[in-house]
């Protein structure tokens, strides 16, 4: 039942990151100041990690079901928690 949820409501929660997404794209840069810049690209670095919490959900209820095996690797946790940390910048 949670993969039927999510993947249902995968839709629903992508939309309107895409609406956001696109939004943002349709300011142009040269008419923005230094601070709006940086807010419109702080906004977009929101904006994918929100894209990949919805991935990392949809993931994890396929890993429920049985549809994937992980497949362990090795990995900088360094630069991992990096990235997780980039829109709280």
């Amino acid at each position: 039942a949670k993969t039927r949820f999510f993947a249902a409501a995968n839709h629903d929660l992508r939309q309107p990151l895409h609406a956001m997404g696109l939004l943002l794209h349709t300011l142009p840069p040269e008419s923005l100041g230094t601070p709006q810049r940086e807010t419109v690209q702080r906004l977009s670095h929101c904006i994918d990690g929100m894209s990949e919490v919805v991935d990392g959900l949809l993931e994890m209820a396929r890993l429920d079901s049985g549809q994937w095996a992980p497949q362990w690797t090795i990995f900088d946790a360094g630069a991992a928690i990096q990235e997780c940390c980039k829109p709280y910048e």
